[in-house]
């Protein structure tokens, strides 16, 4: 099914994006306000031992990072490489990213935006651009569902703008921890059910130090349950962060509305064997809106061999829902309409954020690719009986870059 899409009709998307996101930072906000089960983390010169200093300042850490809106930014250089059968388009761009989030485990609101332009006759021109808003709910551990709204622009694959709305469930688990992870893990384990040791009375007694004298008093196994309780609120997120290894799969069904415009030439001979300059052969085909409700299949892996490096593999496969679900092609073939994105990247991080709020510094290479089995296609009636150099838009665009990210 095809429509007519306006600019009017598209940008009533956004909107309904950004209310998406109003509403997700509310809901996050108050999921940060309930998920510690104290009233805030005492001191830690409160404490008595060094044991209990750390097990104090790392509470207060992840409360911290929870309720902190945090942010990234990165410079990155990147080559491209667009190749639709007849020529290609190979080329350097200067790119930007910015992120912002809030929220750890397990909820978290994060925005991002990337933006890829080119110097050309001393203007600058926007080649890709991603904005993209999530909000995340681990319903249990192996179990996170998801909403997103994502506004998509690529002009080697002649898009000029694509806007994805859904929802969906990722299922996976993590194997493993870092070095850190296993440090922070065995500082918050509480392994008693009862006061039996020192240590343990020093623990509830910069527990109760904490609550002070506006609450009850409890018995020791009341307070020692209390205890475990913000132990395992600061340990999930610990061991999401700081897995060794993750794997899973992400469904999603989304809404897709796509508006493209194929940029191509005149061959010579409709020109009535007049010869051409490159200014008069310019064509520019507006192609009529398109929409879709598709499927999203989308593997996971996620390894860390160590604290500072991080491989990621994020394989993207979206089938349609919707008819029609294939499309005709040069030669008359008929295709199926789905796409395919290859989203990979190795991290190294520079300099590693020991405290909440710290900045971390990293270096991110990072491949992609986007296939398109069913590009957008000019009509017969945009065609006129002309011969083009290209009908159809491009299928694959795949980039290289290299990152300086600094988050804060």
């Amino acid at each position: 099914m095809r429509y007519t899409v306006s600019c009017r009709s598209l940008t009533r998307v956004l909107p309904l994006s950004f209310a998406l996101g109003l509403a997700a930072v509310s809901v996050c906000e108050a999921q940060i306000m309930s998920l510690g089960g104290y009233d805030r983390a005492p001191p830690a010169a409160q404490c008595d031992t060094v044991k209990e200093k750390r097990f104090w300042t790392l509470i207060a850490d992840e409360n911290a990072l929870r309720a902190k809106l945090r942010g990234s930014a990165a410079v990155e250089f990147r080559g491209n490489e667009a190749d639709d059968g007849e020529d290609d388009d190979n080329l350097y761009r200067l790119g930007t990213r910015v992120g912002i989030s809030r929220g750890t485990y397990p909820s978290e609101f994060r925005f991002d935006a990337a933006v890829s332009i080119q110097l050309e006759s001393g203007v600058f021109r926007e080649d890709v651009t991603t904005f993209r808003m999530n909000y995340d709910y681990y319903v249990k551990n192996w179990l996170e569902v998801y909403g997103f709204a994502e506004r998509f622009s690529n002009s080697f694959l002649d898009i000029d703008q694509r806007y994805e709305v859904g929802a969906g469930a990722f299922l996976g688990f993590n194997i493993g921890l870092t070095a850190n992870g296993r440090g922070m893990r065995d500082t918050l384990l509480i392994p008693v059910e009862t006061v039996k040791t020192a240590e343990d009375s020093s623990r509830l007694s910069c527990y109760r130090k904490a609550r002070g004298a506006q609450t009850l008093p409890e018995s020791d196994s009341v307070a020692l349950e209390r205890l475990k309780t913000i132990s395992n609120n600061a340990r999930l997120p610990i061991g999401s962060r700081y897995k060794r290894l993750r794997i899973g799969v992400a469904l999603s069904a989304l809404a897709e509305l796509e508006q493209a415009t194929i940029k191509t030439r005149q061959l010579p001979d409709t020109l009535m064997g007049q010869p051409i300059d490159s200014d008069t052969g310019q064509v520019k085909l507006s192609l009529p809106g398109r929409q879709k409700f598709r499927l999203s299949i989308r593997p996971t892996v996620v390894y860390r061999p160590s604290d500072a490096f991080t491989i990621n593999l994020f394989p993207y496969f979206k089938l349609p829902l919707s008819a029609p679900r294939k499309t005709k092609v040069p030669g008359g073939k008929d295709r199926l309409d789905y796409r395919m994105d290859l989203e990979s990247w190795l991290e190294f991080t520079v300099s590693q954020a020991e405290r909440a709020g710290a900045r971390e510094v990293k270096l991110i290479l990072r491949y992609t690719n986007r296939f398109d089995n069913a590009p957008p296609r000019a009509t017969a009636d945009q065609i006129m009986g002309r011969t083009l150099l290209r009908e159809v838009g491009r299928e694959r665009h795949q980039y290289v870059s290299l990152e300086l990210s600094i988050g804060f």
